[in-house]
């Protein structure tokens, strides 16, 4: 009885996630990507989050945790959202568990480049554990370059921010081909 309640609480968790979420475009007019980003407050360990944020979609875009690629778009995030909205949430960053110190191997669950980091003063620092997860931590805040961040233990629960990222064109022409090729040979 306690696991069905486990699961629909789980299933209520993932689509009132969806239903509620109002994503917020960076478009390249402002200077950004066209990606919709969103902050979701309910709480997830590392994992979980990254798993409910690549099963949530906005506009038949799948998301993922926000991966910051550039001061621009973190300043961006903290522009929109506020240090109160951001802290202490989920960001697509990991470590490999085989890097020699808290500052190497880090990486974006999207394979992107990790070029750009905004570190709070001392981090990482794998405080008393392995931190090898990526949030961002407010206390860490700078007019230059908005909300720090924090390697954070995987097994700890946080919010987390969703990016929705926007369809190459050649993708979207590709599919919209594919599409329609496929209804003709129906109608055969």
């Amino acid at each position: 009885m306690a696991s069905i309640r486990l699961v629909i609480t789980f299933i209520v968790l993932v689509f009132t996630s969806n239903a509620l979420a109002a994503p917020v475009q960076w478009t390249v007019a402002d200077g950004g990507n066209d990606h919709y980003y969103d902050v979701i407050n309910e709480p997830y360990f590392w994992i979980a989050a990254a798993s409910v944020a690549m099963n949530q979609t906005h506009q038949g875009v799948d998301g993922h945790l926000a991966t910051i690629t550039s001061v621009e778009e973190n300043l961006f995030l903290y522009d929109t959202f506020g240090s109160d909205a951001l802290d202490h949430k989920w960001l697509g960053g990991r470590q490999l568990s085989t890097a020699s110190g808290p500052e190497d191997g880090w990486g974006w669950i999207t394979g992107e480049q990790w070029d750009y980091t905004n570190w709070g003063t001392g981090q990482p620092d794998d405080n008393l554990v392995s931190e090898e997860r990526l949030q961002f931590d407010a206390q860490y805040i700078t007019a230059s370059e908005g909300v720090g961040w924090n390697d954070a233990d995987k097994d700890l629960q946080f919010g987390y921010v969703v990016e929705y990222p926007v369809p190459e064109p050649a993708s979207v022409t590709l599919l919209a081909i594919g599409s329609t090729l496929l209804l003709r040979r129906r109608r055969v």
